[in-house]
């Protein structure tokens, strides 16, 4: 995976990342410049905003302590990721000690605030995770871990809209694919993500007339998604030169895809 100046190339779903800020303040020149007690607090927080996924939260909460120097930081899960993602540095009022006419007073308080965004580019950026029970929604076969749906007909389409990935919540495995801890997950991750990149690009190397140039597609369309996937995977062939590959070298076709999902590799992806 890389990460660039605004975008993460590489990523998909399967994968959690680490992000952190550095605050560099103390409190009491905190207090001195928002004409503030001695006493007051002041806190570190680092928020999240995923476009793809449209959820947000709090990455981390902590107090800004004296030494100048405070880093909040945690994990963001993969699942709950997608699109741009966007992280907002703030420093807020905790506490106010004699505060004066003019300081800001009310707990929560936003003194600074930093914004930064990336793009997710990767397997299953550009499209949503369910997780339901296969046997009460009827799909089968009920025992399957999980199943990609897509609409293959329309490139134009909205990728979010017209793929989506189905997780068994009621197979045995799926707890285990929600503990980013455990090194089974990991190898379970690297198998879903080959299975989820085989079917992608399988598919797109199928559809007549399907594009990998800049441009050809609409932003935030399943074309486009699917022409950055074949990029990334395939930097240096052409649409011709991948169907070629498939067709007359399966096993340098498969051997592509092992590495770029690290199949079987429980090494940690972050």
């Amino acid at each position: 995976m890389k990460v660039g100046d605004d975008r993460v190339e590489g990523w998909d779903h399967t994968v959690d990342l680490e992000a952190s800020v550095e605050v560099l303040a103390d409190p009491q020149h905190l207090a001195m410049s928002c004409s503030l007690g001695r006493g007051s607090r002041f806190r570190a927080v680092l928020g999240w905003h995923a476009t793809g996924s449209g959820l947000r939260g709090v990455v981390a909460s902590v107090p800004i302590g004296p030494g100048g120097r405070t880093v909040a930081g945690g994990r963001l899960e993969g699942p709950r990721l997608g699109g741009s993602l966007r992280l907002t540095a703030s420093v807020v009022l905790e506490h106010a000690e004699d505060a004066g006419p003019v300081a800001p007073a009310t707990t929560g308080s936003v003194l600074i605030r930093e914004h930064r965004s990336w793009m997710l580019e990767g397997i299953g950026s550009r499209f949503p995770v369910e997780m339901l029970d296969f046997q009460k929604a009827g799909i089968r076969h009920p025992a399957a871990a999980w199943v990609i749906r897509w609409d293959r007909r329309e490139p134009e389409w909205d990728a979010r809209a017209a793929v989506r990935l189905q997780v068994n919540s009621g197979h045995p495995l799926a707890t285990l694919l929600a503990d980013p801890e455990s090194e089974e997950a990991a190898l379970l991750h690297t198998v879903m993500r080959r299975d989820v990149l085989r079917d992608l690009v399988s598919t797109a190397t199928e559809l007549e007339g399907f594009s990998i140039e800049l441009g050809a597609w609409p932003e935030g369309s399943l074309g486009q998604s699917l022409s950055l996937l074949l990029a990334s995977v395939f930097p240096d062939l052409s649409i011709e030169e991948i169907r070629s590959l498939r067709r007359d070298d399966t096993a340098a076709f498969e051997a592509v895809l092992q590495g770029t999902t690290r199949f079987l590799d429980p090494a940690p992806r972050t």
